[in-house]
């Protein structure tokens, strides 16, 4: 993972960092290793992490999903 992708990671948690943060890292089309925002739906976002089915799925058709990251 490259050190730009971690930043914005690690930005993204900053924002909320009594709850978990989620996202979705991918290869795009050009095999380029990218990241998306998600949010977290789960009832007790502070202790738990959930993503919307719809983020998942938008990027399983269109890219290759490599992993989901969260952060506590």
């Amino acid at each position: 993972m490259n050190k730009n992708l971690k930043q914005q990671i690690k930005l993204h948690a900053s924002e909320n960092p009594d709850q978990e943060c989620c996202g979705i890292v991918y290869l795009d089309k050009n095999q380029s290793v990218c990241s998306v925002r998600s949010k977290n739906i789960h009832p007790d976002p502070c202790n738990f992490f959930e993503i919307p089915i719809e983020d998942i799925q938008f990027i399983k058709d269109k890219f290759y999903q490599i992993s989901i990251h969260t952060t506590l």
